[in-house]
C-alpha cells in the first residue's frame, strides 16, 4: 500500500519517477492536464503517444517523459469516463483508470507516481466522489508504487482529496500473494463456489466452526453481503484464499481485539489441509496487517481443544498470552479459547 500525499501545484514540475495524464483517447493532447503536460514535454510526447492510440476509458499506456522536468521518466496516459450522471459504469472506469495507471507503473519499475484528479475537468465528473474514489483505489490495489502523490490543480480540489484521503478508512490490498495461494477479496458472485467448498467440508469444519453447525446457500450470501459492507467500513477484511484459481479455504482480518490490534482468523479446506496454507495465508495477512497505520499488535484465537490450530501461531513465532471466554463456544471445544499475539516491535525485532 503506497504513502498517499495530497498537494497543489503543477505536476508537471514534480519529482516523481512517473506523471499520470488525463488524456482522451487520441492521446495526441488536449485541454487542461493534458494540454499543461504536452507542452511541458514537447511535440515528441504526442507523436510517440499517437501510435499507441486508442486508448480506451479505464485503460493506461506509456511513453517516455521527453523534456518533463529531470527525474521524471514516464508518462502514463489514462482516458477517464465523461460524467453522464453515475449510470453508465463511470464509478468502474474511473477506478480503472487508478488501478491500471498503477499496474502500469510497476511494470516500469517506478516508486514514485503522481496523479491529476482524473476526469474532474471538461469531463465533468463531480469532484468529490472523484476524490473518494481515487484514494479508495490506490490505497486498496496491490503494487510496488512506494508513494503516491495526488496533485490538485487549484485549491477546491486539493480539499476534496485531502477529505477524501483523511476520511478513508485504511485498509489491507484486496489480492496479496501468500506464496502457495493468493487471498483475494471475496466477492458477491463467490456464491456458487463457496457453498460448494463449505458444504464439501461440513464434516471437518462443523467441531470448531460454530458458524458452520448449519450451512446453507442463504447463509452463505449473507456472509458475502456482509463482508462488502465490512470491508466498506474498514472493520472486517475477508479473503478468499485460493490455489490456481480455485476457492480451498477463507482468512479475515477483524477489527475486535482493542486499539491498535486486528485478530486473524482462518478455514482450509479439508482436502488441503496439512499443506501449510493456512501458516502462508495467516504470514501474509499478518504482514499487511502490520502495513496499516495504527497497528501495533495481531492475535490469533482457537479453542483449547483445537490443538492442530495452535500450530499456526506458534510456527509464525506468535506469543501465548492468556485465554478468554468465547461468544460462540465450538461443538467440540470447552469455549475457553487461547489468545497468541505477535507485537509489532517483537516482529521487528
Amino acid at each position: 500500500m503506497p504513502e498517499i500525499e495530497v498537494v497543489l501545484g503543477d505536476i508537471t514540475r514534480e519529482r516523481v519517477d512517473v506523471i499520470v495524464n488525463a488524456a482522451n483517447s487520441s492521446l495526441r493532447g488536449g485541454g487542461g492536464v493534458d494540454g499543461a503536460i504536452h507542452r511541458a514535454a514537447g511535440p515528441q510526447l504526442a507523436e510517440v503517444a499517437a501510435r499507441l492510440a486508442p486508448c480506451r476509458a479505464g485503460d493506461a499506456k506509456a511513453t517516455p517523459a521527453f523534456d518533463l522536468a529531470p527525474g521524471i521518466k514516464h508518462v502514463i496516459h489514462t482516458v477517464g469516463p465523461v460524467w453522464h450522471g453515475g449510470d453508465r459504469d463511470e464509478a468502474q472506469t474511473l477506478a480503472s483508470c487508478y488501478r491500471r495507471s498503477l499496474e502500469v507503473a510497476d511494470e516500469l519499475g517506478a516508486v514514485t507516481v503522481a496523479f491529476p484528479a482524473i476526469s474532474t475537468g471538461i469531463y465533468g465528473y463531480p469532484v468529490g466522489e472523484a476524490a473518494r474514489i481515487a484514494v479508495r483505489t490506490l490505497l486498496s490495489t496491490p503494487t510496488r508504487v512506494q508513494r503516491v502523490r495526488l496533485v490538485a490543480f487549484d485549491e477546491g480540489t486539493r480539499a476534496y482529496l485531502a477529505d477524501a484521503l483523511s476520511a478513508e478508512p485504511a485498509r489491507p490490498p484486496e489480492v496479496i500473494d501468500a506464496g502457495p495461494a493468493i487471498l483475494r477479496r471475496w466477492r458477491l458472485d463467490d456464491l456458487d463456489e463457496l457453498y460448494r467448498a463449505t458444504d464439501d467440508s461440513h464434516d471437518h469444519l462443523r467441531p470448531w466452526m460454530p458458524w458452520a453447525e448449519i450451512i446453507s446457500l442463504d447463509g452463505t450470501r449473507m456472509f458475502l453481503a456482509e463482508s462488502q459492507v465490512a470491508w466498506e467500513t474498514g472493520t472486517e477484511f475477508n479473503y478468499a484464499i485460493t490455489v490456481d484459481g480455485r476457492i480451498v479455504g477463507s482468512i479475515g482480518l477483524m477489527a475486535r481485539r482493542g486499539p491498535g490490534g486486528l485478530e486473524v482468523g482462518y478455514w482450509v479446506h479439508e482436502e488441503h489441509t496439512r499443506r501449510g496454507l493456512a501458516t502462508a495465508a495467516a504470514k501474509a495477512l499478518t504482514e499487511a496487517a502490520f502495513a496499516l497505520p495504527g497497528i501495533d499488535h495481531v492475535e490469533i484465537v482457537h479453542d483449547e481443544l483445537n490443538h492442530v490450530s495452535s500450530r499456526v501461531p506458534r510456527k509464525l513465532g506468535f506469543t501465548r498470552i492468556g485465554t478468554c471466554q468465547l461468544d460462540n463456544p465450538p461443538s467440540a471445544g470447552t469455549g475457553i479459547g487461547v489468545v497468541w499475539r505477535l507485537d509489532s516491535e517483537k516482529r521487528r525485532g
